[in-house]
Order: structure tokens, then sequence, then C-alpha cells
């Protein structure tokens, strides 16, 4: 459990990340306004930039644990959306710093923890081989992430067709179901030649 200090420092700095690029963000900047001194903060963590991983890797993990009972895709897209929509510019300044490779090492991570928890519930995977559930689970984690990382790269913006975003997640959620009973077909040898 993080300490008062630390705490401070985690707060502020997430605070001046809405703000502003993470590259704008010293630690002379977080001392003075957790009216710390830079020892304190050194004492914490070596750089901005490990105060970011340990940060990210923090939310990433309490995601996880949140989150690992969800029923649809839909319900992990609608929870990734929120929380994106809260933290939209922290989440923009990490991904156009040099730093980016935090934050597409730890969504990597979250799309593997998401393909496998829905595949192990997916009725007809457990079907598979466990060569062919691994490789669904790794086209899925790739797609997922490549969905992510594309519209971050846009601004994590949602245009005026996407509007209806409800009707969207469902629309994402049915069309995965579908695609994925293809699949398994498939796999298993059953689908229709």
């Amino acid at each position: 459990m993080a300490n008062f200090t630390e705490k401070a420092i985690r707060r502020v700095f997430l605070e001046m990340l809405e703000e502003r690029p993470l590259n704008k963000i010293t630690v002379k900047d977080i001392a003075e306004k957790c009216e710390i001194s830079r020892n304190s903060f050194y004492y914490h963590y070596k750089d901005i930039p490990s105060l970011l991983e340990s940060i990210t890797k923090d939310e990433f993990d309490d995601f996880v644990k949140m989150y690992s009972g969800f029923v649809s895709l839909g319900d992990v897209v609608t929870i990734c959306l929120q929380f994106a929509t809260k933290n939209r510019q922290a989440i923009l300044n990490i991904y156009r710093s040099d730093n980016r490779d935090v934050y597409e090492n730890h969504l990597w991570r979250l799309c593997e923890h998401v393909s496998r928890s829905y595949f192990g519930r997916v009725e007809g995977v457990k079907a598979l081989s466990e060569e062919n559930k691994e490789l669904l689970i790794r086209l899925f984690k790739c797609e997922l992430y490549g969905v992510i990382a594309e519209w971050v790269w846009a601004g994590m913006r949602i245009t005026r067709n996407e509007a209806n975003i409800d009707s969207c997640i469902d629309q994402f959620d049915k069309m995965k179901l579908a695609e994925i009973d293809v699949l398994v077909a498939y796999l298993t040898g059953s689908a229709i030649k």
C-alpha cells in the first residue's frame, strides 16, 4: 500500500498528465505541487518514466482484478470506454510520448487477459485442442490490440456514425460471437467446405 507521499506524487502526476504532455512534466514540478523535496520524490521513484510505469502497471492490474468476471465482450468494451473517456487526455499524452512503450506493453497484457478470459467462457472453444485455443486467443488478442491502438492513434474520438455507442457495442459483440462460431467450426472440422 502506497504511503501518503507516494499517493500525493501519483495524484499530482496524473493531474498534470491531464493538463500537459508527459515531456513537459518534471520532478521539480511534481515536488513543488506536492510540497515535498525532490529527494522525497526520488525516494519513491527513480524518475518520471518509473513513476509512469508504476502507475500504469497498477491501473492495468486493478482493471484485470476488477473486471475478470465479465459476461460479454460488450461488457469489456463498455468498461474500457468508460475508463478511456475518464482518462482520455492522460492516455493520449502517454501515447504521444517517448514512453509509449509503457502504455503499449500494458495494453498488450490487458488484451491477452481479456482474450483468455473470454475464450475460457465461450462454449464452442472448449472442444478445441490447446494448440487451436492458443491460436484463437492470439488472433483475438492481436485484433483487439489493433482496434484499440488505431482508436487511440486517431485521438480516441467517437464519430457521428458511432454516436449510438451502445448499439455499436452490441453489434460488435454479436459479430465477434458469429466470427468465433465460424472459426471454431473450421478448427474442429465441422465447417461446410
